[in-house]
């Protein structure tokens, strides 16, 4: 029986393990909001200008691959700075930015870049700013809210959910297990 006990303990304290550990997932993952369907990253990040001045970055699918023709925008507060498309390998580069804090809009989302020179870039500053988009052909396929996922292939999906599913089904034979006899 003492055996038994501490093998529920055991048990239970593995499930609440399972279930904190999802918070330090979500945290390393990249934090963005939706914002009228566009993703807007939060914090800024460090990025250095090329040797020649210029900002260059690349946008690409969750493949890997290249999106050529993607639109950039360049923002610096409330003020346009300019816009560029991006080439065959996806890759664009902006000339003549100076230090400062600018907005980089694309398929891929919304990011605040802290944009210094070659030579003064805290280290790991990053070279070339990397927009990965998610957006993907559809043919009709989308469920009554206009998304891309019905409900429940989101809920399937969803690693919080297969932690309580998992979570009950450990949890519940526990709890029905009647050996307490008083032998």
């Amino acid at each position: 029986m003492f055996q038994s006990i501490q093998a529920k303990r055991a048990i239970a304290a593995v499930v609440c393990a399972a279930v904190c550990m999802q918070q330090a997932v979500f945290a390393a993952q990249p934090q963005f909001t939706m914002v009228e369907g566009v993703k807007v990253y939060s914090g800024i990040q460090d990025l250095a200008l090329d040797q020649q001045g210029n900002l260059n970055g690349s946008v690409v699918d969750v493949d890997g691959k290249p999106v050529q023709g993607a639109t950039v925008v360049i923002g610096q507060q409330t003020e346009h700075v300019t816009t560029v498309k991006t080439n065959d390998e996806g890759v664009y580069s902006v000339k003549g930015l100076k230090p400062g804090v600018y907005q980089v809009v694309s398929f891929a989302g919304l990011r605040t870049y802290r944009v210094w020179n070659a030579d003064s870039a805290p280290e790991g500053s990053v070279k070339g700013a990397i927009g990965v988009t998610d957006t993907k052909t559809f043919r009709g396929q989308c469920d009554e809210r206009g998304g891309d996922e019905s409900l429940c292939l989101r809920l399937l999906k969803s690693p919080l959910v297969w932690t309580a599913v998992i979570a009950a089904a450990i949890a519940i034979p526990l709890a029905l297990d009647d050996d307490d006899d008083a032998s």
